[in-house]
């Protein structure tokens, strides 16, 4: 019963998650565009605008350091912004 109920709360947190489906740059432009903040604002959080730029075109994995900064300052789980094809 106990594992019925964790897949439960799982299934429900996924569907009011606003992140769902989507990969890592563009849960990153969402989450932006939800605050009002330029793109530019994250560039000395990446470590530059060049960098910024390969993140969100997908030209530049995100990695584990850079996802957790992400996470922290966008409020985007973790987990979305490491998922396959970011």
């Amino acid at each position: 019963m106990q594992n019925i109920n964790t897949c439960e709360n799982i299934s429900q947190e996924k569907k009011s998650d606003p992140f769902s489906g989507l990969p890592g740059p563009e849960a990153i432009r969402f989450a932006l565009q939800k605050r009002g903040r330029p793109q530019q604002d994250l560039a000395p959080i990446v470590g530059g605008k060049g960098t910024l730029s390969d993140l969100l075109s997908g030209k530049r994995p995100i990695g584990p350091k850079r996802a957790r900064r992400l996470s922290q300052w966008l409020d985007i789980p973790f987990h979305v912004l490491r998922r396959c094809g970011a």
